[in-house]
């Protein structure tokens, strides 16, 4: 078998043991964190080719497969249970990670207004290389912004409810304007914008909420989309997306001041 393919099949393992975390995000921790990292530092075995066969050969993939499950459990446990008993504490308390570590999958960029120096990002979808170059517009009056991660404490959630279950949302992007203002956005498309109402409406009550507890209204944001070559938000309580027709609870984002 070639690399590539050797590759493609690793990388399909990692997403298939992803449940029921989000394979976007979480196949790179369980690939690199867990699955890399096992190898080189236990079986010192430093070359990824050779640890992708072993994982996926006949004889160890069934005990690869069960330790796997057995950390996803362990990190529920620990990090998820104990996360979303204090989301409401640890949403009003955040702040930017004063560092952060990269893999191979990440390059450095030219963002000059990320807060994050130097920058580093991995592939991104085009709503949100779209929304950077909003971000990045000299002409805004954007101070800073940062790319915010998922599922772990270090990173900013919010607590939501979907099909009677609490989840953690992790927003795309955080940012604060010249004015002191702080945005809260995440970006959407197509289906992933249909399926938001529970996230969307979740920060709608948050930035609410804290406005309420702040005496002012210091945070803004919402679900984001691109239509028309327009950059729009929803900050609605009560979320709706229609591609053909957004209506009036879509607002046209501008950042200029």
């Amino acid at each position: 078998m070639k690399d590539t393919e050797l590759q493609y099949y690793f990388d399909l393992y990692c997403r298939e043991m992803c449940s029921p975390y989000a394979p976007t995000r979480s196949s790179e921790i369980i690939q690199n964190t867990l699955l890399y990292a096992f190898f080189r530092d236990v079986l010192k075995v430093d070359d990824e080719t050779k640890a992708e066969i072993i994982a996926l050969s006949e004889g160890n993939n069934q005990i690869i497969t069960d330790y796997i499950n057995k950390a996803k459990e362990e990190y529920k446990r620990k990090v998820v249970d104990e996360l979303d008993e204090q989301k409401d504490i640890i949403a009003s308390t955040w702040n930017v990670p004063i560092s952060q570590s990269y893999n191979s999958k990440y390059e450095k960029k030219d963002y000059k207004k990320s807060i994050m120096q130097p920058p580093y990002a991995k592939a991104q979808s085009k709503p949100e290389q779209e929304f950077i170059a909003i971000l990045e517009d000299p002409k805004n009056e954007v101070k800073w912004w940062y790319k915010n991660g998922e599922s772990e404490p270090k990173f900013f959630g919010i607590k939501y409810a979907k099909d009677g279950l609490e989840h953690a949302f992790y927003p795309d992007f955080i940012l604060m304007m010249k004015d002191g203002r702080i945005g809260i956005f995440d970006t959407k498309e197509g289906r992933t914008a249909e399926d938001a109402k529970p996230k969307a409406e979740a920060l709608a009550k948050y930035i609410k909420k804290e406005n309420a507890r702040r005496g002012k209204q210091e945070l803004f944001g919402g679900i984001v989309v691109f239509k028309d070559g327009s950059c729009r938000y929803n900050d609605s309580e009560n979320y709706s997306y229609d591609k053909a027709n957004l209506g009036s609870d879509w607002k046209f984002l501008d950042l200029r001041g």
